[in-house]
């Protein structure tokens, strides 16, 4: 019987029941294509401040604008990208990765905005 071999048992139910396991991955490849994958989006918010100093553009306040719109249309690309690989429906996919993605990046802003206070 397969539950008398625990190791065997956990892996199966791993691999068939929920599909965590696919064995043609191996984990390096996994935290390379993870590491950067987050590094490349994690740059598409500063892009907009990096544009406008390249030109020489002190508008710091547009240059935030363009970040949120930036940003806000990445997470909703992922979560596109996320329901075509979980065959879910892909704007539904879009929009709550955009919710989710909006409400922690709101909870980062607050927090820095609340250090800012404390620490001037």
């Amino acid at each position: 019987m397969i539950t008398s071999r625990r190791k065997i048992w956990v892996d199966t139910m791993m691999k068939e029941e929920l599909g965590l396991i696919e064995d043609k991955k191996r984990p390096l490849d996994s935290a390379l294509s993870t590491f950067v994958g987050f590094n490349i989006v994690g740059l598409i918010p500063l892009i907009p401040f990096l544009v406008f100093f390249g030109l020489g553009i002190n508008a710091n306040s547009e240059a935030f604008y363009f970040s949120v719109a930036a940003t806000g249309t990445a997470f909703f690309i992922v979560g596109i990208i996320k329901g075509k690989i979980v065959q879910k429906s892909l704007f539904r996919s879009g929009l709550y990765t955009l919710i989710i993605g909006s409400i922690a990046a709101s909870v980062a802003y607050l927090v820095g905005y609340a250090l800012n206070i404390l620490i001037s």
